[in-house]
């Protein structure tokens, strides 16, 4: 287990559970920087901080770059995306989203 990773985890799980998807983001990034592979733990935690606070067009950028790195979209990922884009739709909100 690298304790370098289970921090960072920690840090993104934390954003999660207050809907900060921009720092969630913000940190996703600076781990990758520092040359952290984030796992699915540290994905699944940024793609809730942007599900929680409504940013799906930031789960789609995530699961995009996701796919850019190599990384499958895990199931858990998918579901959330679809979820949110259903919630959103649901609320006339998502076609606009789609047009920026």
């Amino acid at each position: 287990v690298d304790p370098d990773l289970q921090a960072w985890c920690a840090n993104l799980s934390a954003c999660e559970k207050v809907g900060q998807w921009d720092s969630a983001l913000s940190l996703l990034q600076s781990m990758q920087l520092q040359r952290h592979a984030p796992d699915i733990i540290a994905w699944t935690a940024v793609t809730g901080a942007c599900r929680r606070m409504d940013a799906w067009a930031k789960i789609l950028q995530v699961q995009h770059d996701m796919w850019l790195r190599g990384v499958g979209v895990h199931a858990v990922l998918e579901r959330t995306a679809l979820n949110s884009f259903e919630c959103w739709s649901s609320r006339g909100e998502a076609p606009a989203a789609l047009d920026r």
